[in-house]
C-alpha cells in the first residue's frame, strides 16, 4: 500500500519508510531535476507509471514492473511523460 503522507517537493514527493528506504511520487508530467547521490547503486523497482531515466545523459525508458540499479552518484533525472504517478520504491 503506497503512503498518503507525501511531501511535496519540486514537483514531486517522497515518503521514507526508514533512514534509507522511500518511496518517490511524480505525477504525469513532473520531473525530479538533475542531481547526484551520495548513497551508489541503490535499487529501484517501479511500481506505478512509466517514464524516463537519464543517467549521465543517457536516457533509459523505465516502466511498471521494472527493477535496476544504477550508478546514482553520478548525475541523474527522472521524468514521468505518461498521465499516471510514476510511483519508484528506492533501496539499498
Amino acid at each position: 500500500m503506497i503512503p498518503e503522507s507525501w511531501k511535496p517537493n519540486e514537483g514531486y514527493s517522497t515518503h521514507s519508510l526508514s533512514h534509507s528506504v522511500f518511496y518517490v511520487k511524480i505525477p504525469g508530467g513532473g520531473l525530479i531535476p538533475p542531481h547526484g547521490d551520495d548513497v551508489p547503486n541503490r535499487k529501484n523497482t517501479i511500481l506505478c507509471g512509466s517514464g524516463v531515466l537519464t543517467v549521465s545523459g543517457e536516457d533509459r525508458r523505465i516502466c511498471a514492473g521494472d527493477v535496476y540499479r544504477f550508478d546514482s552518484m553520478a548525475i541523474h533525472s527522472v521524468r514521468n511523460d505518461g498521465d499516471v504517478d510514476l510511483i519508484i520504491l528506492v533501496e539499498p
